[in-house]
Formats: structure tokens, C-alpha cells, sequence
């Protein structure tokens, strides 16, 4: 993969083997992070939106959500991920392209950034928050309330049963005591994760919560997370109808953009999916 330099003129690249690009966009505060004497790098929200300029949009939601989510690749890690707090948000990446009008790539980046999963713990959970949350005119099915990760504080008799006092589900619709739990394959599981895992489940059951899980391969079924979109419906009380007649087109361009960062990793990144959560 090559590297990319920023430069103020039209020239040779400074660094052999890199790619110039020339810009005399004049940016607002400060746009690049140093990371070593005399090297900078873009911030994530610039990132944002020069990928914003060559990517398609579902794309740039798969790769906007990575940044706003709590993991990151790394090919040392059994499951090929590692935790880490976000890079940026929504909200951050808003004010830049509103600090930045005129910049190549705003338009794109405005409508996608609304679009973002924020707070996932692994890129198949974002996936399963853009198929259940995205508008239908983009292809998801535009159930609306659904947070990712959000903490909640559950019963004694819940905290009893998770032996914790706090609770986060995967993706949880509060008012209507709905919780989506993405269950990762187990080969990539410890002991640990699998009976925490359970006694979360047990855990929200019992304070009134349906606990709909959804597997790797629902998730990779463009009709297996119809039903679950249809049961999340009846949950929360609300008729499942599809509107948009846009909804079919976009909805196969959604799967078939998926969730995979393989395109982003480094060579030598292990061929799990790094579905599981860091």
C-alpha cells in the first residue's frame, strides 16, 4: 500500500515510492496530528472526508463507523482485534466539514456522517446496527432508537445473576426493553467470554428485556435479518412495512459492501472476520 503525501503545489513527491496530491484548500484550526519530527498526519475527521471524495457511500459508512468505534484492527490479537476509545464521532466529524465548507469531498462526507455506528466493539456489530438502523432509502431497514453499547443499570436480582453491577448490550432499544446480542462464532471465544456472555442474556431476561440473538451466519443473510428486523418491530410496537422504493437496490449494494476492513489491514492480518468484540 503506498503512501499518501499532502503537498501545497503540484510537484514530485518528497518521499520516494508516495503518491502527491496537491491541495491549496485553506484550512481551518489545525487539520493534521505529528506523529514524528517533521511528519503529520491528517485527523480522523479529514480522513473522513478525503475518503469521502473516492468511496461509495456504503462504504464510507463501513470505514466512518471503524473511527467512531471502540476497536481497532490489530493482527497481534487472537481475534484480530484490539480495544481502544474512538478516534473521533459523528459530532466531531460534523464540526469539521462545518468549520471546512469548501472542502472536496463535504458533501459526500456530510450525508454519510449521519449514517455512522457509533461506540461498536467490532465491525460486524456495526454492520448489524447499519442493516437494522440505516434508512430505508439507503438499504437498512430505518428502525429507529437503537443505540450501540449503551450502559444500563440493571436490577439487584440482575446484578445477582451477571455478578456485575452495570450492564451494556450489544444494541439496545431502551424503551421498549429490547437488546440485540450478536453472538460471535465460538472457536473465537474464551470460557470467560462465553459464560459472561450468557449471564448477560440472563441477566436482561430477567429484568423483562427480549433478548433477540443474531449469529454470524443471520447476519450474513440478507433474509434471515428480515425476520429479525421483523421481530424487533413487534418488540417495540411498531408496524414492519417496507416504503422506499429504493430499499431492494440499496439494500444488496448494504450486503454487498459488508463488514469486512480487509481492504484496510496490513499484509498478514489473520483471516478471522474479527467478529468478536475486542
Amino acid at each position: 500500500m503506498p503512501v499518501h503525501v499532502l503537498v501545497p503545489r503540484k510537484s514530485k513527491s518528497p518521499i520516494p515510492d508516495a503518491v502527491a496530491h496537491a491541495s491549496h484548500f485553506a484550512f481551518k484550526e489545525k487539520p493534521f496530528l505529528r506523529i514524528a519530527d517533521g511528519v503529520f498526519v491528517a485527523c480522523p475527521e479529514l480522513c473522513f472526508v478525503q475518503l469521502a471524495c473516492d468511496l461509495p457511500f456504503h462504504e464510507l459508512i463501513k470505514v466512518g463507523s471503524a473511527l467512531c468505534g471502540t476497536f481497532v484492527v490489530d493482527s497481534s490479537c487472537p481475534n484480530g482485534l484490539a480495544k481502544r476509545a474512538p478516534i473521533t464521532t459523528a459530532r466531531r466529524i460534523e464540526a469539521f466539514i462545518r468549520r471546512n465548507p469548501g472542502i472536496r469531498g463535504a458533501k459526500a462526507a456530510r450525508r454519510a456522517v449521519k449514517c455512522l455506528a457509533e461506540n461498536a466493539a467490532s465491525p460486524p456489530e456495526a454492520f448489524l446496527w447499519t442493516v437494522m438502523s440505516l434508512a430505508q432509502r439507503y438499504g437498512g431497514y430505518g428502525i429507529p432508537g437503537l443505540e450501540l453499547n449503551r450502559r444500563i443499570a440493571p436490577s439487584k436480582k440482575a446484578q445477582r445473576l451477571a455478578r456485575r453491577k452495570t450492564l451494556v448490550p450489544d444494541i439496545v432499544h431502551a424503551s421498549s426493553r429490547l437488546s440485540l446480542e450478536y453472538d460471535s462464532n465460538s472457536e473465537h471465544l474464551t470460557p470467560d467470554q462465553i459464560s459472561r456472555d450468557a449471564s448477560k442474556r440472563l441477566a436482561l431476561e430477567a429484568d423483562g428485556f427480549k433478548v433477540i440473538t443474531v449469529t454470524l451466519k443471520q447476519l450474513s443473510s440478507s433474509d434471515e435479518m428480515r425476520g429479525v428486523a421483523e421481530q424487533s418491530c413487534k418488540r417495540m410496537g411498531r408496524r414492519f412495512q417496507i416504503q422506499s422504493k429504493n430499499f431492494r437496490v440499496q439494500h444488496r449494494l448494504l450486503y454487498a459492501c459488508g463488514w469486512s476492513l480487509r481492504a484496510y489491514r496490513c499484509d498478514g492480518f489473520s483471516e478471522d472476520d474479527t467478529e468478536r468484540k475486542a
